[in-house]
């Protein structure tokens, strides 16, 4: 994981995870672009409820890279938090199929 976790504002593509602070759950993405581009998330759940009352969130980004390497690390802190925070997140995937 160390090899794709980078800190600094650089790369095509960024690893962030949104913040319902009313509810306290939570959604993992990355996104090819910059984080002002206006990109909310693919969760239809989550755009819904950021509709009715956006002020309830928060974004953080939590790594730069490729969009590969922000793939590959999202798809491991899904898989890594899904085990154990069930319904605690807004995804419903963890990007591997059956």
């Amino acid at each position: 994981i160390k090899d794709l976790v980078n800190h600094e504002e650089t790369g095509e593509a960024f690893l962030y995870m949104w913040i319902d602070t009313k509810t306290d759950r939570k959604y993992i993405g990355y996104h090819k672009g910059t984080p002002d581009d206006g990109y909310l998330c693919s969760s239809e759940l989550m755009g819904f409820e950021y509709e009715k009352r956006p002020e309830d969130f928060v974004r953080t980004i939590l790594a730069w890279g490729t969009a590969e390497q922000m793939y590959e690390l999202e798809t491991i802190l899904l898989l890594e938090l899904s085990a154990a925070t069930r319904g605690a997140f807004y995804n419903v995937s963890n990007n591997l199929r059956n």
